[in-house]
């Protein structure tokens, strides 16, 4: 730029034509820094006159405490021939505080000296604002910000480094291998550069830092690629601390697992008892029966009471073991999963009910067609079964009207909505939870016959189909039980 001032330098009016037509403010001063012109631009933007900078002293603009360092660097520099560049807060005449970004360098006349110093002014102050703005947010952001080259060298970073153990000063300018251990500055950079590839894409990535004492702590990174003022590349680095989260998600694991094993050896163990105490049981049953036959004429009758007593609580045992033993067993383990035309299944359980049906005098409708789904046969008829049984079971002084439907699942896309209503005695809110837990009646055996595992069959039958179940009831008024099941369900080996 100054060898071309100094090849115009013969034409003054030239330069001056030049120079006021420049949208940039260019202040020309002596070697003493007195002002000695300014263009049109120099006066709209600071406010005052030509007249007024050209008698005014050296420094008209200076402002602030900083200006004195930052004015005696570029003294200096440019008094030595160099060009300075920087960032000024001056002040307008107006009292408006400005911030100017400068150019500034020698004028070379044709002896080849130093005549004079001119300098380009650029108005600044928005984007300042806006960096100040953006400065605020970095610092005090929850999350630890760094600014990392593209040769891992950390160029800025906020106080949240604290949450490695170091302060700012300890690390910018550092490589950011300090952050890892027994990995070279190469294989941290590139496993880092591995981990933002996503970083267009906003995904977080999940790695294990160091701490400034040795300690090592989850942290997840979201990075975006950006370029600084000097045209250098360089990653935008959000990094959290989530030491917590990911303890609670091992010992979630954990406990996942541990309750796996739990339920499975729970389950091998009501298999073996449920399977082992039958044949006792038959056992007592069997010589019961043939106790009876043989002495049941020559016993008086509060013996023969006692008998009935017997065996009637030997077969309610046989049926509540064989029931308890098929609810074991109920899981993924069951085989196979195939393709189920619902309706058809449907019919072949109301078909189970119909002598029951017809001597209730009951109707049932089916308000739907029925779908196709993935499932084990027997357990989903096992499902309807116990449903309809129940709400003809627990019927009211009316014949049962029972109805049957099923429509998609407006709360999950993924799976189909069943229901079973009928106006039968219903439940009290109080025991909706209760009714599905295992041998939770709500009423004794005399009055309704019953294990009390029903129910809590068709909970865990839904649960390995992908579903769940609910009820909606009011005591008198009727209860509707609901259901969905997975449109599509992967078999999944246990």
């Amino acid at each position: 730029m100054s060898n071309l001032f100094k090849k115009v330098s013969n034409n003054m009016f030239f330069l001056q034509s030049f120079m006021e037509q420049m949208g940039v403010s260019v202040i020309i001063t002596d070697l003493n820094f007195k002002i000695i012109y300014v263009n049109k631009a120099t006066e709209d933007l600071f406010g005052y006159s030509k007249k007024e900078f050209i008698d005014s002293k050296p420094y008209l603009l200076h402002y602030g405490d900083d200006c004195n360092d930052i004015q005696m660097d570029l003294n200096k520099k440019i008094s030595d021939g160099e060009l300075w560049q920087g960032r000024m807060k001056n002040r307008r005449k107006d009292g408006k505080i400005i911030f100017v970004e400068i150019t500034a360098f020698p004028f070379i006349n044709e002896k080849n000296e130093i005549s004079a110093y001119i300098g380009f002014q650029k108005d600044v102050t928005e984007r300042v604002k806006i960096e100040n703005k953006y400065y605020d947010i970095f610092k005090n952001a929850p999350r630890l910000i760094t600014l990392v080259y593209e040769d891992g060298t950390l160029k800025d970073c906020n106080d949240r480094i604290d949450i490695l153990g170091y302060t700012k000063e300890e690390v910018i300018g550092k490589h950011i291998s300090i952050f890892f251990s027994n990995i070279s500055k190469e294989e941290a950079f590139n496993t880092l550069d591995d981990l933002f590839s996503n970083s267009k894409k906003g995904v977080d990535k999940e790695y294990v830092m160091i701490k400034k004492t040795g300690e090592e702590i989850d942290i997840s990174i979201k990075s975006a690629d950006t370029i600084d003022e000097e045209g250098q590349k360089y990653k935008l680095c959000f990094i959290a601390d989530i030491t917590k989260q990911k303890n609670a998600e091992r010992n979630l694991i954990k406990t996942a697992l541990d309750l796996k094993c739990s339920n499975e050896e729970l389950e091998q163990f009501a298999y073996i008892a449920s399977h082992d105490l039958q044949e006792p049981l038959r056992a007592v049953s069997s010589y019961c029966q043939l106790l009876k036959e043989k002495e049941y004429g020559r016993v008086d009758e509060e013996s023969k009471k006692f008998f009935d007593y017997i065996i009637n609580s030997s077969f309610r045992m046989k049926t509540l073991i064989k029931e308890l033993l098929d609810y074991s067993r109920v899981g993924r383990r069951d085989k196979p999963f195939e393709k189920i035309y619902l309706q058809e299944l449907l019919s072949e359980v109301l078909n189970d009910f119909d002598v029951l049906i017809r001597d209730l005098k009951a109707e049932i409708i089916i308000e739907s067609e029925m779908p196709y789904i993935i499932a084990v046969r027997f357990r989903i008829k096992q499902l309807l079964y116990n449903i309809i049984s129940n709400s003809l079971k627990f019927r009211g002084a009316e014949p049962p009207i029972i109805r049957i439907g099923c429509c998609e699942d407006s709360s999950n896309d993924d799976c189909w909505l069943f229901y079973i209503k009928d106006n039968g005695i219903g439940i009290d809110s109080e025991y909706y939870d209760r009714i599905f837990g295992v041998f939770k009646r709500l009423y004794s055996r005399d009055e309704y016959p019953g294990t009390g595992i029903g129910l809590a069959l068709c909970k865990r039958i839904v649960e390995t189909h992908g579903g769940k179940i609910w009820v909606e009831s009011e005591h008198g008024r009727g209860t509707y039980m609901y259901f969905t099941i997975a449109k599509s369900l992967e078999v999944v080996e246990d």
